[in-house]
């Protein structure tokens, strides 16, 4: 078993175990764009977008972009995900996702 198909078992046992919270929706997308797993990026995203509904709208916007950037990555659309984040300013709560993609 490579490292994909551990990894979607692995979110299938934290699933089992009820551990995949609203606060895990980002974690997900991670997962989904290193292993390039549409289907669970497709699931994870409007729950993700929706989480940030609350959030000032700078905040929300810069947010949004990265996980439609790791969104693209799970659908094999790399230069979309580039495109996504360009010009998103480096902070410190971003700096890590932004590495992740570029």
């Amino acid at each position: 078993m490579g490292f994909p198909d551990r990894a979607r078992e692995r979110l299938r046992q934290l699933d089992d175990e009820d551990l995949l919270t609203p606060a895990t929706l980002e974690e997900q997308l991670v997962v989904a764009s290193l292993v390039r797993d549409a289907a669970l990026a497709d699931r994870v995203l409007p729950l993700a977008l929706k989480n940030f509904e609350n959030l000032a709208e700078t905040d929300r916007t810069n947010i949004s972009r990265f996980v439609r950037a790791l969104h693209h990555l799970a659908n094999d659309r790399p230069a979309d995900a580039a495109d996504e984040v360009g010009g998103v300013p480096m902070t410190p709560g971003f700096s890590q996702v932004q590495a992740l993609i570029a």
